[in-house]
């Protein structure tokens, strides 16, 4: 393969395959905080289509920064650090947590 490695290729394709699932579609919003996630320069384009593709919201692209809700936070952070693509992933902080 040229760009994409099978590895990468399939993990992108379950990632969004999971997220287009009906179950998952149909599961009751999780509650608690969303999580933040950076991606490394590797993963960017590729992982960052399937977490678009979620639900997921880029902050900000330059840094590689997405805000996941926690139903997606749930299954895509254990599977974005399984292929080695996350910097890091934090859960966000209340504000009462900050002062």
């Amino acid at each position: 393969m040229s760009l994409l490695s099978l590895p990468r290729l399939l993990g992108l394709l379950g990632l969004t395959g999971l997220v287009l699932t009906p179950a998952v579609a149909a599961a009751p919003r999780a509650a608690g905080p969303a999580t933040m996630v950076q991606l490394t320069k590797s993963a960017a384009c590729t992982e960052s289509v399937a977490l678009d593709l979620a639900g997921a919201r880029e902050i900000d692209a330059r840094l590689r920064l997405w805000r996941l809700e926690p139903a997606l936070a749930a299954s895509a952070v254990p599977a974005l650090r399984a292929r080695h693509a996350l910097v890091f992933g934090q859960k966000e902080r209340q504000r009462s947590e900050l002062v």
